[in-house]
């Protein structure tokens, strides 16, 4: 086991880095096994030749000069992790090691003998790529470790560049982002972490998420070596293994007015839809083996139960969603988030589904004075009591309630620090540990999974070693509770590359420890026709009986006001709750 790596970084500027490179360095040196020991940079010298060719090899492609002007101009202030920032604190006391790679085709860089002495006088454990060309040959075996580079696209289906662009052009629901050590070979390293984040419209914000959603993985997999867990050679994935997308390039001036009018149709076109609709959720209880479900997802032929919504719409549009459910005797008690547009806010209800059907209306028990989702149960030590631990990420805590089984009544509440504001947080008693697994409130609340764990419930939450797990908007954040089946562990996420709770993706968890953790996905369930545009919430109560929830689009001719109602509403929730925080 490695106590310490040491880090080379090669850059092109001596002492600047983009914002993101800085992060990435500085992310990997707070795990404390990581230093500093070599900066590597090419030896170009700035002559008036050499500018002269850079300016007329631009000139030579006068169809790709729009782009160029639109991204240095337009793009790069909307960008704030590509800006430059001054490196000299991290890299200026760094041993300094010039270089004159050889260039071979258009591309490819070879250093010489003499260069990696140099380098590899050093003995580095990892060499950062920040710049440089495609590098091949002897290089890239001097550090222990390999050379590690970022790969801004998903290489099964975009490579070239611009990053980003071409997924924007053409609609894309979703971003790659590839950590590969370096082989020698355009976009076919060895994976040593994958990511994808959602679009985020314009050009400019995909760039922007995409580049830093990804800072966190170096340190990562630093952190994975230091524990024995990752050798960046045979636990590594061929990315030529799913095969290789094409290669895209600048796109010229005819593309760029293309990629403008696409922009301007796509926002006035999502503007005047959510004008007049609102997103309508409702629960459902679903009659299905737990293990057909695990081989075939949901089907219009399953025997499955919707509740009807318009029944709590008299004078209010209202859903219900997130549904988690217990037995009692012959009844189903179903817990679910029961959000009011008119208040702007969700509370905690109930309803109660026996022969067949659903008995009652929708019945409150729990509210408070901010938002309330995803109501999570949890065992309880007695057996006629039950823990629920809803997500209320405006309080800015976690609270658990002691409730009572059959009445839903509740008896006590708990505060429950974590250190972060948690998204869709869910509880697990494993291997004698208690692990809670969720997302942090933010722009990345859909795909940047975090795992704490403690020894007792008296104790206190600590960080998993990984943490963050992964960076994948189609199975990080939690979508209902773990269930075991044949003897495996199970825990349904959110799959929300298409859009927000699209689909569910199943993961079988592989391997938990406070560590490391594996998993794999098993089964993508889509939404039903009934509700079409989403299925977030799996709940299995036993096998051959669950409750999911799904999504659809109601009409309403205020529907951008309610939506603007909702959303002052809680940024008022939000300041008075800091206001009285502060007293």
């Amino acid at each position: 086991m490695r106590q310490r790596l040491r880090l080379g970084v090669m850059c092109p500027d001596h002492l600047q880095l983009q914002f993101w490179q800085q992060k990435v360095i500085k992310q990997m040196l707070d795990t404390g096994h990581v230093e500093l020991v070599l900066r590597v940079h090419p030896l170009e010298e700035r002559t008036k030749i050499n500018i002269l060719k850079k300016l007329l090899g631009k000139l030579k492609s006068p169809q790709t000069l729009p782009f160029t002007f639109y991204n240095r101009c337009w793009v790069a202030k909307r960008v704030p992790c590509k800006r430059s920032v001054d490196a000299e604190d991290m890299l200026g006391g760094l041993p300094s090691v010039f270089v004159k790679p050889e260039l071979r085709g258009k591309f490819t860089q070879l250093f010489s003998s003499d260069d990696c002495a140099s380098i590899a006088a050093h003995t580095p454990d990892v060499l950062l790529r920040f710049g440089f060309g495609i590098i091949r040959g002897e290089v890239l075996d001097i550090p222990t470790y390999g050379v590690w580079s970022y790969h801004h696209g998903d290489p099964r289906m975009y490579r070239g560049s611009p990053p980003a662009f071409w997924e924007t052009y053409h609609d894309h629901p979703v971003v790659g982002i590839v950590l590969q050590r370096l082989t020698g070979a355009l976009d076919s390293g060895l994976m040593l972490r994958f990511g994808q984040v959602t679009r985020r419209g314009s050009y400019a914000n995909t760039l922007e998420a995409q580049y830093m959603a990804a800072t966190e993985f170096a340190a990562s997999v630093c952190k994975e070596i230091i524990a024995g867990h990752h050798s960046c050679d045979t636990s590594c994935i061929d990315m030529d293994k799913d095969g290789q997308g094409p290669i895209y390039q600048t796109p010229p001036a005819s593309v760029l007015l293309s990629y403008f009018a696409k922009s301007l149709y796509r926002r006035w076109t999502i503007f005047l839809f959510k004008v007049f609709h609102v997103d309508i959720w409702s629960i459902a209880v679903v009659k299905k083996d737990t293990g057909a479900l695990l081989k075939e997802g949901l089907t219009e032929e399953d025997d499955i139960t919707w509740f009807d919504v318009r029944s709590i719409q008299n004078q209010d549009i209202r859903y219900v969603a997130d549904p988690f459910a217990y037995k009692h005797g012959e009844m189903l008690h179903i817990l679910v988030e029961d959000f009011s547009y008119s208040k702007g806010k969700g509370i905690i209800s109930r309803l109660v589904f026996e022969d067949g059907k659903f008995q009652s209306g929708v019945v409150p028990i729990l509210e408070r004075k901010w938002h309330l989702s995803y109501p999570y149960i949890s065992q309880h030590a007695q057996p006629d009591r039950y823990s629920l631990t809803p997500e209320m990420v405006e309080r800015g805590l976690q609270e658990a309630y002691e409730c009572v089984r059959g009445t839903d009544e509740v008896l006590s509440e708990k505060q429950d620090s974590i250190g972060i504001n948690v998204v869709d947080p869910s509880y697990l008693k494993h291997a004698g540990k208690y692990w809670l697994f969720c997302t942090k409130h933010g722009v990345r609340s859909s795909d940047t999974l975090f795992i704490f764990y403690k020894d007792s419930l008296e104790g206190s939450w600590q960080p998993h070693t990984q943490n963050p797990i992964k960076c994948d908007v189609s199975s990080s954040r939690p979508g209902g509770s773990f269930f075991t089946y044949a003897g495996k562990l199970y825990r349904p996420t959110q799959d929300s590359r298409n859009s927000y709770g699209g689909a569910l993706s199943i993961q079988r968890v592989e391997t938990l420890t406070v560590e490391m953790y594996r998993e794999t996905t098993v089964q993508i369930v889509t939404p039903l026709p009934d509700f079409p545009e989403g299925l977030h919430t799996l709940h299995i109560v036993e096998d051959g009986l669950a409750v999911i929830d799904g999504k659809r689009y109601q009409f309403a001719w205020n529907g951008a006001f309610l939506r603007r109602r909702t959303s002052r509403a809680t940024q008022q929730r939000r300041r008075l709750l800091k206001e009285t925080a502060k007293i």
